[in-house]
């Protein structure tokens, strides 16, 4: 008999070293043409059971082999840091920099085509590193061998793809939000880690200021009303509003979410998908929410003027509406809500508050050193008068991966809805609405205590 390398008979070895696949108990699924009367014997002997196989076509059998081979490789057999060391076999290298990711706590993982090479690209703390480069020349089998993880058409090279995949690295399951680009150089891939066991933080961990806390807390506890997170994308709103949305959920309150898509799942809370090509939107699921007696309702986003139009409703008939809006300033948020077609007096009368974000890179502790005077020459001048010595900045050292930050948080501010903002949005007068604590005076705060870059706060935060 064939001698087949393996341990204590393991399945997923003998499944390898005969190209076959697992299918059920006692069922295998070969590709076609291939001999089995010999190998029937062999697993025989080998499994203690008799097996039975289906056929699979060429291309069929080559999609379900590359997810068998990338999906749930035990993370111990990964390479090492430069992602060739343990094995030359493309899956098993993908699943190292899903790992790898993982473990430096990327949001993104990015493999980018161009003419010589493959960029492997992860955004860290809001800024993308290049980690590995690919030979050209696995183009096609990579774009292949990702899509094929995530069950998507290995065939199709004209048109984008999105999709999820499944893996285990790092001793957890984790999923991926997937995204294939055809450009001319070849498909660009996009992985969108989403870490289920992430335990989001409480707004007490937020680093909000006291009194916007406070002010945040008190909207979350009114019975009705529409609530607005606004911010550029990538400042942070799905964890602040995830964070309030924690706060009241109870056994004694009913919490229905429409997201798109479900990026992390929230144990207590009914969580709805939109899905457009069943007709699944953001406005018709909304209106369906209305009939299940809700007391508190997510809506991922406002898009469209359908959608604002149902959220302001629900706000007005008795729910509290949780919300974001891409836009940088609440004035923004408040015309972007007009052009969709809502009446600034039903706003008024509806709004309970907005939180404003931004998401702000912090100084590297490791390499953090005093900013050089050519630097501060340049800055703006709410920085030069602050003294030069409390101006910091980082550097370069490998803890931070060379970028001079480490670490990121949330700078916030607030605009309650008391009497006189409620006259000026009823007025359309957006731009006169003041802020509980703006978001300058919280990033100076920062600059002065050393943990913000002087230029950080020049790129981010308007002044």
């Amino acid at each position: 008999m064939t001698e087949v390398p393996r341990e204590k008979n393991d399945l997923r070895h003998v499944c390898r070293f005969y190209r076959i696949l697992p299918d059920g108990h006692s069922h295998f699924v070969a590709p076609e043409g291939q001999d089995l009367e010999p190998l029937t014997e062999e697993l025989f002997a080998l499994l203690g059971f008799q097996p039975e196989f289906k056929f699979l076509s060429g291309q069929d059998f080559q999609r379900r082999w590359l997810q068998f081979e990338a999906v749930g490789v035990p993370h111990e057999i990964a390479g090492n840091d430069d992602g060739e060391g343990a094995s030359d076999d493309l899956p098993h290298q993908i699943q190292h920099w899903l790992q790898r990711g993982v473990e430096l706590g990327a949001a993104d993982i990015h493999f980018e085509s161009d003419a010589d090479e493959i960029l492997l690209r992860m955004r860290i703390d809001g800024t993308l590193r290049t980690m590995h480069r690919f030979s050209g020349e696995l183009r096609r089998e990579l774009s292949a061998c990702l899509r094929a993880m995530a069950n998507l058409d290995i065939s199709e090279h004209f048109r984008p793809q999105d999709g999820r995949l499944k893996c285990f690295v790092a001793g957890k399951d984790v999923e991926c939000r997937i995204s294939v680009l055809p450009t001319k150089a070849g498909e660009s891939v996009v992985l969108r880690v989403l870490d289920k066991h992430r335990r989001f933080p409480q707004l007490d961990n937020l680093y909000m200021p006291p009194e916007i806390m406070e002010a945040t807390r008190h909207v979350m506890r009114l019975p009705s009303g529409l609530f607005l997170v606004i911010g550029p994308t990538g400042s942070g709103k799905t964890t602040s509003i995830y964070a309030a949305l924690q706060e009241i959920n109870s056994d004694d309150a009913k919490l229905l979410t429409i997201e798109d898509p479900i990026e992390y799942e929230l144990d207590g809370i009914l969580q709805v998908a939109v899905d457009l090509a069943v007709g699944r939107t953001f406005s018709s699921v909304l209106r369906s929410f209305l009939r299940h007696d809700p007391d508190k309702i997510l809506v991922g986003e406002i898009r469209d003027r359908e959608t604002a139009q149902t959220a302001l409703q629900a706000a007005l008939t008795g729910h509290l509406v949780l919300t974001t809006l891409h836009t940088a300033t609440v004035e923004e948020a408040l015309l972007r809500l007009q052009e969709m077609g809502v009446d600034p007096f039903l706003l008024s009368c509806c709004l309970r508050g907005i939180l404003s974000q931004r998401l702000l890179r912090l100084n590297c502790p490791h390499c953090v050193t005093t900013c050089a005077e050519g630097e501060v020459d340049k800055l703006p001048e709410i920085l030069r008068q602050i003294a030069h010595d409390r101006l910091k900045s980082g550097r370069s050292c490998e803890q931070c991966g060379h970028t001079g930050h480490l670490g990121q948080r949330a700078v916030f501010e607030f605009f309650s809805m008391d009497d006189p903002a409620k006259e000026k949005v009823a007025q359309g007068s957006f731009s006169q609405l003041k802020p509980t604590k703006s978001l300058m005076e919280q990033a100076i705060i920062w600059v002065e205590e050393g943990i913000l870059c002087p230029s950080e706060f020049s790129e981010q935060i308007p002044h």
